[in-house]
């Protein structure tokens, strides 16, 4: 038979050594906050703010080159930090989603095992490569949405472009010219510093409030709230559409009675 002086102790131990174990977990996961940007990705289907299971990096202090210089995975988390790309301002959840494709291919997570970011994203044996000589061979996800100048045929969004030449859409005399273009901006990852320096430029155009435009002289309206100062918003043409025209009115005078001949200069007695 266990005393309770034996049960007290096994569970003091049970709770220390569950104690020790809760904290060096918690001492491997806390480089990132909750609800905020992890660069191993947050498990999908659980609430980001209260996570029952974590992933997270497991050596901090491997690097790799980024633009030219080198990071450690410790530090690209710091950098996001307190990125929010849930619900944060315009442009967050492209910063965040940079450092989780860098982090995807040159730093080590652990936790539960997630899909990769660019599972099939990529064709094997394209038509025409987008992304033939770039830094990916893809379109990687962060940059899927992006909008790229093909040079000859306007704008396109960076996946269906890479789609579409994917599946020889492009004659070969345009696949090259498309992706000397657009593949450095669908197929190459930006640098976060230079995320990071457009971001105050970003947010100081969604502060500063766009001045209202409004109509010059002739240009078509629907009140006088719509034309520039010192215009009005009148019919100036019989069943036309109204239009701005000038204000001001010119005082009219009569020419009766002033020495002028015609119609004018007669009474109606008809002397």
């Amino acid at each position: 038979m266990y005393s309770m002086y034996t049960f007290t102790s096994l569970f003091l131990i049970v709770a220390f050594f569950t104690e020790s174990t809760t904290a060096q977990y918690e001492s491997q996961y806390v480089s990132f906050k909750p609800g905020y940007c992890n660069v191993c990705r947050d498990v999908p289907g659980q609430n980001i703010n209260s996570p029952t299971m974590f992933r997270y990096l497991s050596n901090p202090s491997e690097s790799f080159r980024m633009s030219g210089k080198d990071w450690s995975c410790g530090y690209l988390q710091e950098t996001v930090q307190d990125v929010n790309p849930y619900s944060g301002a315009a442009g967050e959840g492209r910063w965040c989603g940079l450092a989780q494709t860098f982090a995807e291919t040159s730093c080590s997570c652990a936790g539960p095992t997630i899909a990769s970011m660019s599972e099939n994203v990529k064709d094997l044996n394209p038509a025409c490569d987008l992304c033939k000589g770039m830094d990916l061979d893809y379109v990687p996800t962060v940059n899927a949405g992006l909008t790229a100048n093909t040079g000859v045929a306007g704008n396109m969004n960076c996946l269906g472009l890479y789609n579409a030449m994917s599946q020889g859409v492009l004659t070969n005399n345009l696949c090259g010219a498309v992706t000397q273009n657009a593949g450095p901006v669908c197929c190459n990852l930006e640098s976060i510093e230079d995320v990071i320096a457009i971001a105050p430029q970003q947010q100081q155009q969604q502060q500063t409030p766009q001045q209202p435009t409004c109509a010059d002289a002739t240009k078509i309206c629907q009140t006088n709230n719509d034309c520039c100062a010192g215009l009005t918003c009148k019919v100036r043409l019989l069943n036309g559409p109204k239009s701005c025209s000038s204000s001001r009115t010119r005082q009219r005078s009569s020419i009766a009675n002033g020495g002028i001949g015609g119609a004018a200069g007669r009474t109606r007695s008809g002397n």
